[in-house]
C-alpha cells in the first residue's frame, strides 16, 4: 500500500473527532481480527483428506524416500511437503507451527492484496481496509487457515507476485525495474512450488512486461547483436518456469480421464458450471449452503449468478481504464478453476479480495445509480461480518475445546470430515465417552496426529 496513501490517511483522520473515532474503530477491528486468527496456532491439528496426503509426502522426504505417498507421486507439488519436511528436520514440526505459517502467510497476503486493490480498483483507503477485513471474515479463509492445506501459503506468495507486478509499471526502465521483475519471478516460481494453479499468475508476468512502454521502446534500440546475447537468458528462465509448470503435470491428466471415463465432455461442463455457481453463492452468502433449509437451497443458487456478473461489471469497468496484471491473473485463474471438474470453495481462496474488490466496485457504481439500494447493501454487509464473526468464533470454540474436540471439529467440518476421522481422533486423545472403535481409525491419520500435536 503506497506510504503517501497511509501517511495523508493517518493525518486527515487526525485533525477531527469523527476521524480519530473512525481510525481507532478500524485499528480495533483489525486488532480483534488478528488476535483471533492467531490464536488458532494452539489448535489441536485439523485432519483434511489432502492434509494426511500433504503431511505424509512430507514424512517420505524427511526420510529420505522422496515425494511419495503410499510409494506413489502425488498430484500435490513439492513446495508445502518440503516446508514440512524441513520443520521435521528441524525438530519443530509442531501444528502450532504448520498454522503459524498460515496466518503469516494470511496477514501478509493481506497486506500485499491492500496494494493491488489500490492500485487498481480503489483511489482512496477505506474501501481498501473494507475489503481486507471482509475478506477476513470469509468462512473460506477462516476454515481453511486453521488446516495444514497449500491455500494460504499460496495466497501470501501470489498476492506478493502481484503486487510487485503493478509496482513494474512505476517505475523507470532500469536497475530498480530488473530487480522487481526478477523477485516477481522469483515470487511466481515459489507460488508454482506450493499450487500448480500459479500457471495463472505467467500471463499476468507477460503483460507486465508487454505493457511497459520504457521495456518496449528499449527492446527496439537493442542491437541485434545483444538481443542475441540475452536469448539464453530468456530462453533458460522460460524452460526453468516450464519444467516445473510440467513436473507432474501427467497425473493432473489422469485424474482428468478418470472423470471423463465414461462421459463426454458435454456431459461434464454443466456439472462443471454448476460445481462454480455453488461455490460462487456459499462465498456470497458466507456459509456452506447445506446450512440453508433444502427448499431454498435452489434459489441461493442464483446469488452465485449475480456474484459473478457484479464481479465482471466491476473488472469491465478497470479494463475501460487499463488492463492490469491484476485483470490478467483474475482471468488467468478463473479460467483454470472453471476448467476443474471437482467442487470446493477453497479453490477460490487465493483470489476472494480480488473478487470482493471487482464486486463492490461494480455494486458502489449500482448504489450511486440507484440510491434506494444502499439499505439494502448494508443489510447485507452487516449479515455477512455477523455470519463471519460467528463462524470465526466457532473455530475458536473448536480450538479450546479440549476433550471434545473430535465432535466440536466434526461438526464445524461437517461433509469434509470423513468416517474414519473420528474414531482416529478418539484413539489418538483417548478422551471419546463412547469409546470409539479403534479398528475403524486411518492408521495414516493416527501417526499424522501423534506426531505434530
Amino acid at each position: 500500500m503506497p506510504q503517501s496513501s497511509v501517511t495523508t490517511l493517518g493525518q486527515s483522520l487526525g485533525t477531527t473527532p469523527t476521524g480519530r473515532t473512525i481510525y481507532r474503530r478500524y485499528q480495533t477491528a483489525v486488532f480483534i481480527l488478528a488476535s483471533l486468527y492467531l490464536v488458532q496456532v494452539v489448535t489441536p491439528l485439523r485432519l483434511h483428506p489432502d492434509t494426511v496426503v500433504l503431511l505424509s509426502v512430507a514424512d517420505s522426504v524427511a526420510h529420505g524416500n522422496g515425494f511419495l505417498f503410499n510409494g506413489q507421486p502425488t498430484v500435490f507439488p513439492p513446495g508445502y511437503p518440503a516446508l514440512a519436511a524441513l520443520l521435521l528436520k528441524l525438530r519443530v514440526a509442531h501444528n502450532w507451527a504448520l498454522i503459524g505459517f498460515n496466518v503469516i502467510s494470511l496477514f501478509v497476503g493481506l497486506w500485499a492484496a491492500g496494494y493491488v486493490l489500490m492500485r487498481r480498483i480503489f483511489e482512496t483507503l477505506f474501501p481498501v481496509l473494507n475489503v481486507c477485513l471482509v475478506s477476513s471474515l470469509s468462512f473460506v479463509f477462516i476454515k481453511y487457515s486453521a488446516i495444514p492445506l497449500t491455500e494460504a501459503g499460496f495466497f501470501g506468495l501470489a498476492m506478493c507476485c502481484l503486487a510487485v507486478m503493478e509496482s513494474i509499471s512505476r517505475v523507470s526502465l532500469g536497475r530498480e525495474f530488473w530487480l522487481r521483475m526478477t523477485a516477481s519471478w522469483i515470487f511466481l516460481l515459489a507460488a508454482l512450488a506450493v499450487r500448480r494453479v500459479g500457471i495463472a499468475l505467467i500471463p499476468a508476468l507477460l503483460w507486465s512486461l508487454v505493457s511497459h512502454a520504457e521495456l518496449r521502446q528499449w527492446i527496439r534500440r537493442l542491437s541485434n547483436r545483444t538481443k542475441i546475447a540475452i536469448v539464453p537468458v530468456i530462453v533458460g528462465a522460460c524452460a526453468l518456469t516450464a519444467w516445473i509448470v510440467m513436473d507432474h503435470f501427467s497425473l493432473i491428466k489422469d485424474r482428468f480421464e478418470a472423470v471423463l471415463i465414461g462421459h463426454s465432455l458435454a456431459d461434464v461442463v454443466p456439472g462443471v458450471l454448476f460445481f462454480r455457481l455453488r461455490e460462487m453463492s456459499e462465498m456470497t452468502l458466507n456459509l456452506p449452503i447445506t446450512a440453508l433449509p433444502s427448499a431454498i437451497r435452489p434459489a441461493a443458487l442464483l446469488v452465485g449468478g449475480l456474484s459473478l456478473v457484479l464481479i465482471l461489471q466491476g473488472i469491465a469497468i478497470t479494463m475501460k481504464r487499463e488492463i492490469s496484471p491484476t485483470t490478467v491473473f483474475l482471468c488467468s485463474y478463473s479460467l483454470v478453476i472453471f476448467s476443474w471438474p471437482w467442487y470446493d470453495p477453497r479453490f477460490w481462496f487465493p483470489v476472494i479480495p480480488l473478487l470482493i474488490g471487482y464486486a463492490g466496485l461494480a455494486v458502489k457504481q449500482v448504489i450511486v445509480r440507484h440510491r434506494s439500494l444502499k439499505t439494502f447493501g448494508r443489510l447485507y454487509l452487516a449479515t455477512f461480518v455477523l455470519i463471519g464473526a460467528v463462524t470465526l468464533g466457532w473455530s475458536t470454540a473448536v480450538t479450546f475445546s479440549g476433550s471434545r474436540f473430535p465432535d466440536t471439529y466434526q461438526e464445524f467440518s461437517k461433509s469434509q470430515f470423513p468416517e474414519s476421522f473420528r474414531p482416529t481422533y478418539c484413539a489418538a486423545f483417548r478422551s471419546c465417552a463412547d469409546g470409539a472403535d479403534a479398528r475403524h481409525a486411518d492408521t495414516i491419520a493416527l501417526r499424522l496426529l501423534r506426531q505434530y500435536n
